[in-house]
């Protein structure tokens, strides 16, 4: 619980216990006891929803047009991706991955040494796909950089930003020369605690990742910001 919300509902509290020592005194004419008060003060599930409630559409309020740097974790190699799988936003995101489709991102065929491809999918005896719980099996393959880098489409390097839920657009900044919106200037909804984003292709190709793992881009120049709505 927040300070902010914890003060709320302490003097939502108070101002429920001032309310019926007062009603108590004029019918009783003396003071309840400290048990009597405690009882009253108690605030209903109800009282704590609308006080909760009030608490988030302050916060929004005062975020409302302000602006908030997000941290990144900057992915153009294997030790990047490893960390960031073992530990950062690419974990997060490749555990939404594997729960939002059966197909399975980024794998290697480690006995054939290429990306993994439908063909590598665990089959029954009549050929067809097997679908588990955690979606579809793949023989003799992992996923790793050697997977992501080569899977059809790829375009390293990746800024993938952590985030917390929130309603506005974000911004990338880079070298005080370009802006861009990975997902547009429109006010949107994130509900997820990733944002991951090509730079090459949100910032120009001249950025790609090339053959021999080198880009001419330059991380302590990018600035990634939320704009709240």
């Amino acid at each position: 619980m927040s300070k902010t919300l914890e003060f709320q509902k302490f003097f939502a509290e108070r101002a429920k216990a001032k309310d019926f020592t007062r009603k108590y005194v004029k019918e009783h004419g003396s003071f309840p006891s400290v048990e009597l008060i405690n009882e009253a003060k108690a605030l209903t599930p109800e009282e704590e929803a609308k006080i909760e409630l009030d608490a988030e559409i302050g916060a929004v309020i005062s975020r409302s047009g302000s602006e908030e740097p997000a941290s990144w974790d900057y992915i153009w190699n294997e030790e990047t991706w490893n960390a960031s799988y073992e530990n950062g936003v690419l974990k997060d995101y490749y555990i939404w991955a594997d729960g939002a489709s059966p197909y399975k991102e980024d794998l290697w065929n480690t006995v054939e040494n290429r990306p993994a491809n439908w063909n590598d999918i665990e089959k029954d005896e009549q050929g067809n796909p097997i679908e588990y719980e955690d979606g579809y099996h793949y023989a003799n393959c992992v996923r790793c950089w050697l997977g992501a880098i080569n899977a059809p489409g790829a375009a390293y390097p990746w800024c993938a930003a952590r985030i917390s839920s929130f309603e506005g657009i974000i911004r990338w900044d880079y070298n005080d020369s370009q802006t861009a919106f990975p997902w547009g200037t429109t006010s949107r909804k994130f509900n997820r605690t990733f944002a991951i984003a090509s730079v090459p292709r949100e910032l120009g190709e001249e950025y790609k990742l090339d053959s021999e793992g080198h880009t001419t881009f330059e991380p302590e120049k990018l600035t990634v910001t939320l704009v709240f709505a």
